[in-house]
């Protein structure tokens, strides 16, 4: 969607639409994550920060030119009033091949969890490389069935049976 000049304009609380038409296509296609971009500096304008609602709160968010917030299309979310200035914006919505919010999340979380182990960790520990094999294991389970669903491949969710992550081995510590 092209951006929008806004001196007055705010939107009120709501979800986006489940479902959008893709312009000249002739196709719709599912939204599942919204991207808001921020164009304008922070400093040229008062107010206009995006308010995000989810289980832990509202998020109020307001970044410099050129940053994009990605949250759930599902999210409750509005856009306060800009008072003075002018703040631009542009959105867009993105089809992902994990529907759920859930399951994204938790994918998301183990990436983030395989990369503060490898930042804080030596690479050549075995117990590391265990914990990483394991996490990484059930990361690609986990995008593994959800694509197959997406992409409508033979096995879907309830069928995909996650490859078993190997046993963790730690040495015992000599006593």
């Amino acid at each position: 969607m092209p951006p929008r000049p806004s001196s007055t304009l705010q939107f009120g609380s709501h979800v986006d639409g489940a479902i959008r038409a893709i312009p000249g296509a002739g196709r719709r296609m599912l939204c599942d994550v919204s991207n808001t971009v921020f164009l304008t500096d922070p400093a040229d304008y008062n107010g206009g920060e995006l308010l995000i609602e989810d289980t832990f709160g509202v998020h109020e968010v307001k970044l410099p030119a050129g940053s994009t917030v990605v949250y759930p299309s599902s999210s409750l979310h509005s856009v306060k009033e800009i008072t003075r200035g002018s703040g631009w914006g542009a959105f867009f919505w993105t089809q992902s091949m994990i529907k759920e919010d859930e399951r994204r999340a938790l994918l998301y979380d183990l990436d983030l969890a395989v990369i503060a182990i490898r930042s804080r960790l030596p690479d050549h520990d075995p117990a590391v490389l265990a914990i990483i094999a394991s996490i990484t294991t059930c990361y690609g389970s986990g995008w593994r069935c959800r694509a197959a669903a997406a992409i409508g491949g033979a096995k879907g969710p309830a069928g995909c049976t996650p490859r078993r992550p190997p046993p963790l081995l730690l040495r015992q510590r000599p006593k």
